[in-house]
């Protein structure tokens, strides 16, 4: 989908929901929609006569909290107005999708997020910017590999806990196959093993999730132009590791990693751990295939080894 049908689909949503709310909770006669189009921008309004509701009323239950969510992910501003008994006016702003940037093209990104729910915000966050066009999304590292020649990105975002094949690895076979392919590593794992397994491989950037979209978009932006992003948190560390000379353990596992080792080292399955920890067994595959890469190592045996002589459990 066209970043521009994007915001439009996005448009239409709001102004439904806004619509639903007014008529479930306001108590409204009339209601009224305003579009004012100014350069560069596009702004929204919806009125109601309806009973309103007090500065500082809790308003959860208005059905607000959807609203608010789908203008953030286009980086929009919403402003409320309202007071007990005099109705209610949402405005919303957001930046006019544009086709085309004036120095230069849209910049063509690939996705790929095993998440479904992460991957579809990622595509209306980035995808609503107006100077991305998310040219292929994709749950899996093999779907995106044969893809690549055909989607020409210019960059990668890339997950790393990726079923099947490695985010690592594909950051590895994705640079062989472009080798002016820009990547973007996007995931929870901030070790630094994790983070120089991810750099030496190839990738030009790497940003934290929960970072905001905002964040995201400009980090992207940074990437296309020459610039080599990284979350506050990364940066540090990648930074005390140029300050430190010491080798501080071999391995660089995780407390969480740890963990998992020991379980491992008495005898326990994936879905027992995953019992233990709270967590599901595919977040717990996911850390083992972090620990083989860490480690070097082909299989449980060989994986307890290896820590057991570092000391690591």
């Amino acid at each position: 989908m066209k970043p521009g049908a994007v915001i439009v689909l996005n448009l239409i949503r709001i102004i439904q929901e806004a619509l639903t709310n007014i008529m479930k909770h306001a108590g409204a006669t009339i209601a009224g929609i305003t579009i004012e189009r100014n350069e560069g921008s596009l702004a929204i309004s919806i009125t109601d006569d309806g009973r309103g509701f007090a500065p500082g009323a809790k308003t959860a239950g208005f059905g607000l909290t959807n609203i608010a969510r789908r203008i953030e992910s286009m980086n929009g501003v919403l402003e409320i107005t309202s007071s007990a008994g005099n109705g209610t006016k949402l405005k919303f702003t957001i930046r006019r999708p544009v086709t085309e940037r004036r120095d230069t093209q849209l910049m063509r990104l690939v996705i790929v997020e095993d998440t479904l729910p992460i991957l579809d915000n990622l595509k209306i966050v980035v995808g609503g910017d107006g100077t991305i066009s998310v040219v292929g999304a994709y749950a899996g590292a093999e779907s995106a590999l044969a893809n690549l020649k055909q989607d020409a990105p210019d960059i990668m975002l890339v997950d790393l806990g990726l079923p099947g094949m490695p985010g690592i690895e594909l950051i590895r076979r994705a640079k062989a196959e472009m080798p002016k392919l820009d990547i973007l590593v996007y995931t929870v794992f901030d070790d630094w093993k994790t983070v120089y397994s991810a750099l030496k491989a190839g990738a030009t950037g790497y940003v934290l999730k929960g970072t905001k979209p905002r964040e995201l978009i400009e980090a992207i932006t940074s990437l296309y132009e020459g610039g080599a992003p990284m979350s506050p948190r990364i940066a540090r560390k990648v930074i005390s590791e140029l300050h430190d000379d010491s080798p501080g353990g071999s391995y660089a596992l995780t407390p969480r990693e740890k963990e998992i080792l020991s379980a491992m080292d008495k005898r326990m399955n994936y879905k027992e751990i995953a019992n233990m920890m709270g967590v599901s067994p595919h977040t717990v595959r996911t850390h083992i295939r972090n620990i083989y890469e860490k480690l070097q190592a082909k299989n449980r045996q060989e994986a307890l080894l290896k820590a057991k002589k570092d000391n690591a459990i």
